[in-house]
């Protein structure tokens, strides 16, 4: 399914904005990297064809709302671009609303190009583009969310995924029909080559132990007991475990 979503979205690549109504900065940024203006950012692709959103029990956005972000070009010093961003899950892309349009009362919602020297910094989550066959399709690439700087000896990323299930009717009178819906899911992974090689790592205590050598096992074994890491709780609690984790090893 991603590889039909990708073309019909290069098909799909248009141009056609009001660059006079922008800053100077914000025009550049528009003619390099919008990629289409359409209503059909609120559809998804199923095997039974095109479906609104609103016949969806489900987001395919991380949130609904656009947050205050900032959108960061690594291939020139000092380029940064303040905008209200959102990051869609079930099409692996990133949105942008712009001020001009708030200001116009205009509700369109733009696509941005998938160019991997952008990053994304959304309500302080960073987004970076990625290519790596064992985690994408051969050949392609996503959007992983970068959860401690890049710089590190172990770099921990979260890779979002949705998962699409189709609706069902009532069989009998005393059932009720189930819409479909877009069920969120997340997997963790760990670099340790600045984001060039890849392996899944769960926030689960011996999970995280078999990612280390033997020697530095012993040091994370201690780490996690005598922080009284449970690895358990709700997502987020889990997540900051792991985190603290890492964060240690990398203080080593």
């Amino acid at each position: 399914m991603k590889k039909s979503i990708k073309l019909s979205l290069l098909i799909l690549v248009l141009f056609s904005f009001n660059v006079s109504a922008q800053t100077p900065g914000q025009a550049e940024f528009n003619r390099e990297q919008v990629v289409r203006q359409s209503g059909e950012i609120y559809t998804i692709d199923t095997e039974d064809g095109k479906m609104d959103l609103k016949d969806i029990e489900g987001s395919p956005f991380l949130t609904e709302e656009f947050k205050p972000g900032v959108i960061m070009d690594n291939s020139k010093e000092n380029s940064a671009i303040k905008a209200s961003l959102r990051y869609n899950i079930f099409y692996d892309q990133v949105e942008v609303q712009y001020e001009s349009d708030l200001k116009s009362n205009l509700e369109q919602k733009r696509v941005l190009k998938r160019i991997d020297t952008y990053e994304y910094l959304i309500e302080g989550k960073l987004f970076k583009l990625y290519f790596n066959d064992d985690i994408f399709f051969d050949g392609d690439s996503g959007y992983l969310e970068v959860l401690n700087g890049e710089d590190k000896k172990i770099v921990l990323f979260k890779k979002y995924y949705q998962e699409y299930l189709s609706g069902t009717s009532a069989e009998t009178s005393y059932q009720r029909d189930t819409p479909p819906q877009l069920i969120t899911n997340f997997t963790y992974y760990i670099s340790k080559d600045s984001g060039q090689t890849f392996s899944s790592i769960e926030a689960d205590r011996w999970d995280i132990l078999d990612s280390f050598e033997n020697k530095e096992k012993e040091l994370i074994k201690d780490f996690i007991k005598s922080s009284k890491f449970k690895f358990r709780g709700s997502d987020k609690e889990a997540e900051n475990e792991l985190k603290r984790t890492i964060f240690y090893y990398n203080s080593l």
